[in-house]
Order: C-alpha cells, then structure tokens, then sequence
C-alpha cells in the first residue's frame, strides 16, 4: 500500500470542491464528466471522492443527498477503495 500525503487534493482553497451533506460540508474530488462507457443513460458518470472518515461522520448511504457547485445529488452507490482512506459515491443529479 501506498502512504501518500493526499491532503494536497482535498484542500478546499485549490483543487477540493465543497459537498453540503445535511448540515456539514466536506472536501471532496469531483468529477462531472461525459464518458463513452457512461453509466446513465445520457452517458454522464457523477462521481466524488471523499476521504472514509468524513463519509464515515456524515453517515452516507445509498439515496443519500448532497450538494456540489449549487447543484442536488443523491447517491447511487458508496464504493469504498480497496485501501479504505477513499471512498467514491457515483451520484445522480436530481
């Protein structure tokens, strides 16, 4: 496994976006892209990455809703990394 100092991507003030999950707001890696291989069906495949321990606290789960760039999302599926520090949630925009 990898010890990488992964602090640099979920800095808010450079490459982090903000998620609204109930009240709290988290750092995340997001990615709001178009993709062949999509898995929609207007081939858009929504994703964040969250550290574990702030999807852990927030209590993230399937058909739950958050907030990235102003725009409402609920998630689809939590799929945690196999070194368990990340966690990805495909979303869904509402």
């Amino acid at each position: 496994m990898l010890n990488e100092d992964l602090s640099i991507f979920f800095d808010e003030t450079g490459f982090a976006e903000l998620a609204t999950i109930g009240s709290a707001t988290y750092p995340c890696i997001f990615d709001d892209s178009y993709s062949l291989m999509g898995i929609g069906a207007d081939g858009r495949q929504i994703t964040a990455c969250f550290k574990s321990s702030d999807i852990t606290l927030a209590n993230v789960k399937h058909k739950t809703s958050l907030t990235i760039r102003g725009k409402s999302y609920t998630v689809k599926s939590v799929q945690p990394t196999g070194d368990g520090k990340l966690t990805d949630l495909e979303l869904i925009e509402v």
